[in-house]
């Protein structure tokens, strides 16, 4: 898998899959810094990064590598997969299950996955991740924004972020920063934000520092938004042009803005937030 918020709701059913098999070894293939959380939350044992030469023939189809040769059986989120899936089956003595990234049917992306993993393996019902960073802070100290996603359908116009700053600046006794990547620095946005206070996190790791910081988290429908609800933050996520039925973020405290209109998703917000701020235990 490539994305991070995809990868990130693959979680609740690699816990259920380790659950049923408790004495099995767990490797995971892929995005190493994406898999390092699973490591970290105890998920995968080992991992190896996608990019190795020595993977090019299993990705092909042509040949198992030795150090997977003992596969007893696999999960496979492999657009195009068949081939990798069917030299595993050869000596597999349980299911080698080929997935698709995107549900193909109209449910929750997790419980997709379940559902589907459920034909092949015993599995209980996904339970709630443990917390990322259990030692953490309980009550954050910042209100962080992250205006960007994978796409640019995803998210509004920055005016409508610095919008929302105002909003939040004017009802929490929090200072409010934006968080941005790559993609939204190459953009322009830090010049468009002017003196507002600014993260650039380079890496997850230093991304997740950020986050476990936070007393509220606003973003769109991107892995940022997905890492803050697996880090149990209080947050409000926009969904422009995706389905929060399938992609919903995985966390405890999430209030969903679905809207593609900018005036209608902060007439949503300004509608929902002071009863999100009653049910939460915010400052």
């Amino acid at each position: 898998m490539g994305a991070l918020g995809d990868f990130l709701l693959t979680l609740p059913v690699i816990q259920s899959l380790r659950a049923a098999l408790p004495s099995h070894f767990f490797t995971g293939i892929g995005c190493r810094e994406h898999l390092e959380i699973a490591v970290r939350l105890k998920l995968l044992d080992h991992i190896y990064d996608r990019e190795a030469r020595w993977l090019i023939p299993f990705f092909a189809g042509t040949e198992v590598p030795d150090a997977l040769s003992h596969t007893d059986g696999a999960v496979l989120w492999m657009p195009g997969g068949e081939s990798s899936a069917e030299i595993l089956m050869k000596n597999a003595s349980m299911p080698v299950v080929l997935l698709p990234i995107i549900p193909t049917a109209n449910i929750h992306a997790t419980r997709f996955y379940f559902n589907q993993i459920s034909k092949h393996y015993y599995l209980r019902n996904p339970v709630q991740l443990p917390p990322l960073f259990p030692s953490s802070i309980k009550r954050g100290s910042l209100v962080l924004i992250h205006p960007g996603s994978g796409s640019p359908s995803k998210h509004y116009s920055i005016n409508f972020y610095r919008k929302l700053e105002s909003f939040l600046v004017d009802r929490m006794n929090c200072e409010t920063g934006f968080i941005l990547g790559p993609v939204e620095t190459e953009a322009g946005l830090p010049e468009k934000l002017g003196h507002r206070l600014i993260f650039q996190p380079q890496n997850l790791f230093e991304l997740s520092q950020l986050l476990e910081r936070a007393v509220l988290f606003v973003g769109n429908d991107s892995g940022v938004s997905h890492l803050a609800g697996l880090m149990n933050r209080k947050a409000v996520v926009f969904y422009r042009s995706t389905d929060p039925g399938i992609w919903k973020i995985n966390g405890s405290q999430i209030l969903v803005i679905r809207s593609e209109q900018e005036a209608e998703a902060f007439d949503k917000f300004q509608e929902a937030f002071a009863e999100f701020l009653k049910t939460s235990e915010f400052l």
